[in-house]
């Protein structure tokens, strides 16, 4: 069914994006961690990015918290070049949570703190609503034609 928008079912695609969606998730927010680990003059450890015991102590939480928010930006900017579909942002982002969730839990335990659930459901939540706006953006901009030129407005007042 060839059409406006038709869309194939891509499976080594979407792959590709999850391992993207996913690495860029981690790489940023270990920088960022970096950065704010360094802040706040202690040193970065696994348990910064897996654990959801240091959250709830505001002294080593607090570069948690900024890291997050920092990754809210990075993820929604990396849906709108990845994924580019306003329809897919909140299944990426999802899955990104989802897998990062399945990851502390087999590292460190069920995440059991009410400061990393509200943490992870505020950034997942920010970043599908930012990145269905960047995406949404995207997708109602003008598409150029070559060799046509933009007509201007007149002033017809």
């Amino acid at each position: 069914m060839a059409g406006f928008r038709s869309y194939v079912w891509d499976p080594l695609l979407i792959a590709c994006q999850i391992v993207f969606m996913q690495s860029q998730f981690y790489v940023l927010l270990c920088l960022y961690l970096m950065v704010f680990t360094a802040m706040a003059h202690t040193q970065p450890t696994l348990s910064h990015l897996l654990s959801s015991k240091l959250v709830s102590n505001w002294h080593q939480g607090w570069p948690i918290v900024f890291s997050y928010s920092l990754s809210i930006l990075s993820g929604a900017f990396s849906l709108r070049y990845a994924v580019r579909r306003s329809k897919q942002c909140m299944d990426f982002t999802i899955t990104m949570f989802l897998i990062h969730l399945v990851l502390c839990w087999v590292t460190r335990g069920f995440p059991s703190t009410w400061q990393w659930w509200l943490i992870s459901v505020v950034s997942a939540t920010s970043t599908v609503f930012l990145g269905e706006w960047l995406c949404m953006r995207m997708e109602v901009s003008d598409i150029p034609v070559a060799g046509v030129t933009p007509s201007k407005r007149s002033n017809t007042r």
